[in-house]
């Protein structure tokens, strides 16, 4: 296998597979469309069903997807002010996500069927 740009490569592996980015900036938008990502917006109707998912919850039934390694291809960046405000990054195959952004209390995302939920919403 030859590698043409190795930085562009560890770019791109970072973020499907590991904990890219460490933090939330208004540079991951043009990170990800630089890496191949399609940038697009979603419909305000569903922001409603979105909050209900992405809020804090009691329900903690089992999601773990065993011994799975994530690959992460669904990026959801939030903005709020014109600013990044929050960033998910989806696994869908292991029913895994890494969170930025938030003080909320997230070890209980994914359960209640929330990844169910963000697929029917995001067309997976």
């Amino acid at each position: 296998m030859e590698f043409k740009n190795q930085k562009t490569d560890a770019l791109f592996l970072a973020i499907i597979r590991g904990n890219y980015p460490e933090t939330t900036d208004d540079s991951i938008e043009q990170a990800l469309t630089d890496q191949g990502f399609d940038k697009q917006t979603l419909n305000k109707a569903l922001y409603p069903e979105l909050n209900a998912i992405f809020s804090e919850k009691e329900c903690s039934d089992h999601i773990g997807g065993g011994f799975c390694i994530p690959t992460f291809r669904d990026i959801l960046v939030f903005r709020k002010d014109d600013k990044v405000a929050g960033i998910v990054k989806l696994c869908y195959e292991c029913r895994f996500a890494i969170l930025k952004g938030t003080e909320k209390n997230v070890r209980n995302f994914g359960s209640c069927g929330d990844f169910l939920k963000l697929g029917r919403l995001l067309g997976e």
